[in-house]
């Protein structure tokens, strides 16, 4: 079995989001959210799936794995470990979200199509199952008002999810914004006050604040016991975390 083709397809979703820096004007927040997925045809007639989204990256990612379908075409598809390490032997540059997110795309569509040439989940192909079922959350929690967070959440919960993530701290309009920090603490606030101690909340900061920042919004927080606060201090930064 020969790898004949790749392909890519993308879909755009608006987030309902529109927040923008109130000295700037500058946008802090996508509008939508597109999704990159990624195709392996081969001459058997099976194929494989990979995803390569990410945040402002998929232009980026698509093109990078259309500049690599060179190093793809003709290969054994079954061979997926070569094929991932042989590829990030040639680059350069190593690491990086947009290189990252490509070779994920390409690990993810390999594995996949290996499992139906050997009709086997993909999870035999990392060594077995380790559970049954799992807990799943929500993504998009609103932090419009405290309000709207607390009627998001319940309406989560209700429709069975076991938590509800959202993004906190996008408000601001400068590092240390006592406003935005007194707004988002009120949203969180409101979610548990509604949902009670079974339901999760989940937080990510997308890598903004600075680490002042986040750590009086962690204090400020913690009672309300979020599963996580993600991305607290710019991503990569280890001194600042």
């Amino acid at each position: 079995m020969k790898i004949t083709a790749t392909k890519t397809y993308k879909f755009s979703v608006p987030t309902g989001q529109s927040l923008s820096d109130g000295h700037t004007g500058e946008l802090i927040s996508s509008t939508s959210k597109t999704w990159l997925f990624f195709k392996i045809e081969t001459d058997a007639g099976l194929c494989g799936w990979g995803e390569g989204s990410g945040e402002w990256l998929v232009p980026a990612v698509e093109a990078t794995l259309k500049e690599w379908q060179v190093l793809l075409i003709g290969r054994d598809p079954l061979q997926y470990r070569e094929i991932t390490e042989d590829i990030e032997n040639r680059l350069p540059w190593k690491g990086g979200p947009v290189f990252g997110t490509a070779i994920a795309a390409i690990d993810a569509a390999l594995h996949d199509l290996a499992g139906k040439a050997w009709n086997v989940p993909v999870h035999a192909l990392l060594g077995g199952k380790r559970r049954d079922k799992i807990r799943v959350y929500s993504n998009g929690g609103s932090f419009a008002s405290p309000q709207e967070a607390a009627a998001g959440a319940r309406h989560t919960k209700a429709l069975g999810f076991a938590g509800v993530k959202g993004n906190p701290l996008e408000s601001r309009t400068w590092p240390m914004d006592a406003e935005a920090i007194e707004h988002s603490v009120a949203c969180v606030e409101a979610m548990r006050h509604e949902v009670g101690t079974d339901f999760d909340i989940l937080l990510d900061a997308h890598g903004s604040p600075t680490p002042e920042m986040s750590i009086e919004f962690a204090r400020r927080v913690a009672n309300c016991r979020p599963l996580f606060l993600e991305e607290p201090v710019k991503t990569g930064s280890v001194e600042a975390l």
